[in-house]
C-alpha cells in the first residue's frame, strides 16, 4: 500500500501559496505548509508551522522532525520596491533563508524534489538587450529582489551538483490574481477604478510608464506550472513561465475603460516610474511547452475578475 506523498509549501501566507495549496489538494498527498509571521487559516488536513527560515537553527530543527518528499519553495521578500529599501533583509530572507533550508532538507530528506520560485526578472538588462529570453539568456539582474533571487538559483544549482536533491528552478513571468498586494499594478488600478465608481477618488488612473510590454499570467495558471514542474522537471534545469505574448500596460488599462461604471482619465506619475523597469519583458522558450503546460486564463478576462472582485469586497 503506498503511502501519501509527504509536501511542503514554504512562505505560505504569500500570495502565491493558497492557489498552490488548492493545485495540490486534488492529489493523495500530506501537505505541511509553513507561515513566518501572521498565523495563517488552513484546512483541517493541512498541518500549518510557523518557521523563520532565516535562523539555520529552526530550519534544522523543523527539517529533522519534518520528512517530505516535495518542496515548493516560495519563501521570501518578493518586491524588487522593497529591496531598494532594505536591500541587505532582501538578500537575508531571499539567499541565507534558502540556504538554510536546502541545507536541512539535504541532510534530513535527502532524496526530496525542489521547486523553487526564482522570477524571470534576473534577466534584468537582458530584456533590452536581447528582446524577448530563453532559459539561455544572460541573467543581468538591474536590482536588490532580482539579484537576490539569482543568487538563489546559483544555490540552487550548488545543491544540485553536491547533493541528492532533485532540484527545478522556475523563473516566473507577472502574475496577478484575487488576494495579490494592493501596491502591484493590477491590483492598484482596480482599486483605484473602485474608488471613482464610489465617488471616493477623482475620476484620474494615477499610473507608472505605460508603454512598456509585459507578458501576464493568472496566478492558476503559475501554480499549474509549478506542479507539472515538480512532476517532470528535469533536475538542475531552468524553466520560464510565461506565455507567447507580450501587450502593453496601457492595453490593459482600454480594457478597463470599457467595463468601468464610470469615464477616466490616465495620469502619468513620476514616482510610480521603476528606472530598472525594461522596455519589454517576455520569453520565447519552449521548455515549459514540452512538458505540456498552457496557460488557461487570458490576462483580460483574470483582470475583470480581480475588478469585480473589489467591487464586490466594497459593497460589504
Amino acid at each position: 500500500m503506498s503511502r501519501y506523498k509527504r509536501v511542503l509549501i514554504t512562505g505560505f501566507s504569500g500570495f502565491v501559496g493558497r492557489y498552490l495549496l488548492k493545485e495540490i489538494s486534488a492529489q493523495k498527498a500530506a501537505v505541511t505548509v509553513t507561515y513566518n509571521k501572521n498565523k495563517v487559516i488552513t484546512p483541517e488536513s493541512v498541518i500549518a508551522k510557523k518557521l523563520d527560515i532565516t535562523d539555520s537553527k529552526q530550519c534544522r530543527q523543523f527539517f529533522s522532525r519534518h520528512h517530505f518528499d516535495e518542496v515548493y519553495h516560495l519563501a521570501g521578500q518578493s518586491l524588487a520596491s522593497t529591496s531598494w529599501q532594505n536591500p541587505f533583509e532582501t538578500h537575508r530572507v531571499n539567499v541565507e533563508g534558502l540556504h538554510n533550508c536546502l541545507t536541512a532538507l539535504s541532510r534530513y530528506s535527502p532524496k526530496a524534489r525542489f521547486v523553487y520560485a526564482s522570477t524571470a526578472h534576473v534577466y534584468g538588462a537582458s530584456f533590452n538587450l536581447a528582446g524577448a529570453v530563453t532559459e539561455k539568456t544572460a541573467a543581468l539582474p538591474t536590482n536588490p529582489y532580482a539579484m537576490s533571487k539569482y543568487t538563489g538559483e546559483l544555490i540552487c544549482s550548488q545543491f544540485t551538483r553536491n547533493s541528492n536533491l532533485h532540484i527545478i528552478i522556475a523563473r516566473p513571468f507577472n502574475h496577478f490574481g484575487i488576494g495579490q498586494r494592493s501596491e502591484l499594478v493590477f491590483t492598484n488600478w482596480c482599486r483605484q477604478i473602485v474608488n471613482m465608481e464610489k465617488g471616493l477618488q477623482k475620476p484620474v488612473l494615477k499610473v507608472g510608464n505605460i508603454q512598456v510590454k509585459r507578458n501576464f499570467l493568472h496566478v492558476k495558471d503559475v501554480v499549474s506550472a509549478y506542479k507539472l514542474l515538480m512532476k517532470r522537471g528535469k533536475n538542475g534545469e531552468i524553466y520560464d513561465i510565461a506565455d507567447t505574448k507580450a501587450q502593453t500596460l496601457e492595453s490593459y488599462i482600454t480594457c478597463l475603460q470599457k467595463h468601468a461604471k464610470i469615464s477616466f482619465k490616465v495620469k502619468v506619475e513620476k514616482s510610480r516610474i521603476r528606472k530598472d523597469d525594461p522596455l519589454r519583458m517576455s520569453s520565447k522558450s519552449k521548455k515549459m511547452r514540452a512538458l505540456g503546460w498552457r496557460s488557461r486564463h487570458r490576462p483580460e478576462n483574470s483582470l475583470l475578475e480581480l475588478l469585480d472582485y473589489l467591487r464586490a469586497a466594497e459593497d460589504k
